[in-house]
């Protein structure tokens, strides 16, 4: 016969840690996957605009990430929301 955790057991809170990494797993996993959504947005747009292709369109935009000292999801956003190339070196 399987015993069966009551509330005060020592297994208890065990459970709970694993439930709550499981649910921070899950919010990392959906932050990726809406971040990698929008960055895929941007790759098409600087591919369609400028006819590159899909290396070329990752590679601009790592290279403004590292040159602006911003992270490449906040100029995926830009570009998805402004539909215009970031501006870079103090253009802004």
């Amino acid at each position: 016969m399987v015993p069966v955790e009551e509330p005060g057991d020592a297994q208890a809170p065990s459970v709970e840690a694993s439930l709550a990494e499981a649910e921070q797993e899950i919010k990392q996993l959906q932050e990726a996957l809406d971040s990698r959504l929008v960055i895929g947005q941007a790759e098409g747009i600087l591919m369609a605009s400028f006819g590159v292709d899909p290396d070329q369109a990752i590679a601009y935009l790592k290279r403004v990430s590292s040159v602006t000292n911003r992270k490449v999801i906040e100029i995926a956003a830009e570009i998805v929301e402004t539909k215009q190339l970031p501006a870079v070196d103090g253009e802004r």
